[in-house]
């Protein structure tokens, strides 16, 4: 009796122990369930805030795009709908832009792409003729092919500040699609852009309710007890709230929905704060990585009897391993399979003491290795920069692949000369790459903030790329702190950015002329055609001040044929009064060589003025031929043109003696830095072989930058056919030039 007092107790300690198990199991599961679903939350709002940054720096940079445009527009004519129209075409096809317009007062619309239509019915041009900048919920696009646009508007305002009229960008909704493709939970996770009212603006590629108008009224139609989720989301909305939840569409899903932030204002504002971001994932993400801890569990509670420490460390084990799975589907960057752009601002975040130097790296001219060499030649070479900067950084330190060409690195280095010598070590090692893998040269370029203290990366990442852009494209040096950054000289580029117009309109920019002399008899040649800007009240801006400036901008092709023409004009006027006519060269920056049709453009110019050609020749610098695939054949087309082709600044350090064979130049200009080696021997020998090596070549030879007789003498001596330079002339205005040559 006792013995089966004893077993039942034995048995009810069991059965109690086991009891103990599975509710100890259960709670255990509901944990590990409730810490999943919180990953999923933090990685669906990461996934979220990514999305939301990429839409609304896109927004935001389209719409600064049509303010500045305004502006300039603004200084035209507005009836000039030609010129107008000639101004926005190549910015529509640069920003992949459906099309640029403008709409005028009455509602009539005149597009890039040639369309002239009534719009005025449009809420975005009576919102814009308010005063407002707009971006447009999904409409039908009326003007050409049908498809679904959002359109970007901004007011015009005349002289009066009053609007005359409207620009407008016509955006292709299907590339918010392309910018919504953030990869996230392994393919699976997709994203919708809808407004408050659930109307869809945006799906991302992979979305279940693909095509869908209204992403609750479908949502709500699917399943009856769907009706609290939708009010629950419908709630978000209406309170600009973020927020998670689950709804019913074949099978459960999670939800993470954010406000874009198109905040309005009442006057300059763009308009909005109705667009919501809402990133979604089946809940089998979840139930996937669930599933398999449910069945080591079930299997542990039989263990547990006999051992249930061994269980828990399982559990435990197997939590970590789910957990590092999730984190590696929001934080790795698919392409180098290291940290992604999140990744880092959750690490940068998470460090103590924050103190280093916060670097915003890309490659110049990256574009010129994927349009050579193809997409997946590219993504092999990041891969490579990739394994150059892990390999060189210290443990401690930071490292992420933003996008495209971009990365981004926070470094601890014990002073600016050992980060200096670090960035310059990886430059070295990048640019070797194009020998290792046979692709032309990527040269990186670094913006670096010094971090002093904890402030928000965004911040950071800004202002060091607000340095970056000081060096991008400069051969001298590839970095710059953000203290370089000198907020004086980008208000006077921008002012002087703001009267361009006005000084072309105005004629506000001379031609001055640099007599070109005959090096055996000095006499006087030819000429070549300078820039200078005389403002109205009489003032001169240095050319060092605004032809750098408007190189960078794009505004010297603009500057480059209003020389030409001038020169053209000038010419013609001469030949008519029976004066001495003698060739002028004029230059034509490296950005006019990237249109299309500039031989027959600048030809046409010609034709116009019925000018001679061998009075109008064109000077082209050496580094304009550089990473310029087409270079050759331009010059073919200047030449069936008619025009005559100088090389200029032959020798200023990128030159190479094999090029002159290449590339079929009439004439070759040696800059002043080869001309200031007369007086020393090797310079001679320099000087002696490049000029016998291009008369071989049937090329004749100016020098540049002359100043001394002893350089003249040299220069005779060796058959040299023409000389610029101060000796005999310095730069002189068309009044002086005249004298000079009559």
């Amino acid at each position: 009796m006792r013995e089966k007092k004893v077993w039942s107790f034995r048995a009810a300690i069991l059965v109690a122990a086991v009891i103990v198990a599975i509710i100890m199991v259960n709670q255990y599961m509901r944990s590990i369930e409730a810490e999943l679903k919180n990953e999923m939350q933090v990685t669906l709002h990461d996934v979220a805030e990514q999305t939301s940054t990429i839409l609304r720096r896109e927004i935001e940079s389209e719409q600064d795009l049509l303010v500045g445009l305004a502006k300039e527009l603004a200084q035209m004519d507005p009836e000039n709908e030609e010129i107008i129209m000639e101004t926005l075409k190549p910015l529509a096809e640069i920003y992949h832009l459906k099309r640029l317009g403008i709409i005028d007062s009455q509602g009539i619309a005149y597009t890039t792409d040639g369309y002239v239509q009534d719009i005025g019915f449009r809420e975005f041009y009576r919102k814009a003729m308010e005063g407002k900048q707009v971006v447009s919920d999904v409409i039908i696009d009326t003007i050409g092919e049908k498809e679904n646009i959002n359109v970007f508007s901004v007011p015009i305002y005349d002289k009066t500040n009053e609007v005359a009229g409207v620009l407008f960008a016509t955006f292709q909704t299907s590339k918010f699609r392309e910018l919504m493709n953030v990869e996230s939970f392994g393919g699976r996770g997709y994203s919708y852009v809808v407004k408050r009212d659930g109307t869809v603006i945006a799906d991302s590629k992979l979305a279940a309710m693909y095509g869908a108008e209204n992403m609750f009224t479908v949502i709500r139609n699917y399943d009856p007890s769907n009706k609290e989720a939708v009010e629950q989301m419908m709630a978000y909305a209406e309170k600009d709230e973020s927020g998670f939840g689950s709804y019913r569409y074949e099978g459960e899903r999670y939800y993470y929905c954010m406000p874009l932030n198109l905040t309005s204002e009442t006057e300059n504002g763009v308009e909005g704060g109705q667009w919501y971001v809402f990133t979604i994932v089946p809940a089998e993400v979840l139930n996937e990585r669930l599933n398999p801890i449910m069945y080591d569990v079930q299997r542990m509670i039989v263990v547990m009897i006999v051992i249930l420490v061994a269980a828990v460390l399982l559990y435990l084990l197997s939590y970590q391993e789910r957990r590092r799975e999730l984190m590696k589907l929001a934080y790795v960057d698919p392409l180098t399979e290291g940290d992604n752009y999140v990744c880092f601002v959750h690490k940068i975040t998470e460090k103590k003491n924050l103190s280093g130097y916060l670097v915003s790296m890309d490659m110049g001219e990256f574009k010129i290795i994927n349009s050579t060499c193809g997409i997946a030649k590219g993504d092999e070479v990041l891969r490579c920069i990739w394994g150059i900067i892990c390999n060189n950084i210290r443990e401690q330190e930071l490292a992420a692949h933003v996008n495209a060409d971009r990365f981004v690195l926070y470094l601890q280095r014990e002073n600016r000369e050992k980060l200096v010598e670090l960035l310059v070590a990886l430059k070295q090692e990048i640019t070797a790459l194009s020998v290792q893998l046979n692709v032309p040269k990527a040269v990186p370029y670094y913006g670096i903030y010094e971090v002093t203290k904890t402030e928000p990366v965004e911040q950071l990442y800004s202002f060091a790329n607000q340095a970056k852009q000081l060096v991008k494209g400069r051969r001298d040096r590839c970095y710059c702190f953000y203290e370089e950054v000198d907020y004086e000289q980008i208000l006077r580029n921008k002012e002087l950015e703001d009267n361009f117009d006005e000084a072309l309109k105005t004629r506000q920019f001379e031609v001055w002329y640099q007599p070109k002399f005959d090096t055996q008899n000095s006499k006087i040649v030819g000429a070549e055609a300078l820039v200078r800007w005389r403002r109205a009240d009489g003032t001169m801006v240095s050319p060092g001040s605004f032809i750098p400036l408007f190189e960078k901008n794009g505004m010297i092709a603009r500057l480059d044929e209003y020389v030409f023409e001038t020169v053209c004009s000038q010419q013609k006027r001469w030949e008519r009064e029976g004066k001495p006519m003698m060739p002028i060269s004029i230059n034509i920056s490296r950005v006019s060589l990237y249109y299309a049709h500039v031989a027959s453009k600048y030809k046409k110019i010609r034709d116009d003025y019925d000018l001679d050609s061998r009075y109008v020749q064109l000077e082209i610098t050496e580094s304009a031929t550089i990473n310029n695939s087409d270079i050759q054949k331009l010059i073919r087309q200047f030449h069936e043109a008619g025009f005559e082709l100088l090389l200029d600044d032959f020798g200023v350090g990128y030159s190479s003696l094999a090029s002159l064979n290449t590339m079929k130049f009439d004439t070759l200009k040696l800059d002043k830095s080869l001309i200031d080696y007369i007086g020393n021997d090797s310079g001679e020998k320099l000087l002696y072989y490049t000029i016998r090596l291009a008369k071989s070549l049937g090329l004749k030879i100016t020098a540049e930058g002359v100043e001394q007789e002893t350089q003249v003498n040299f220069l005779r001596k060796h058959q040299c056919d023409n000389i610029q330079g101060f000796y005999f002339s310095r730069p002189l205005p068309l009044s002086e030039f005249e004298k000079l040559v009559a």
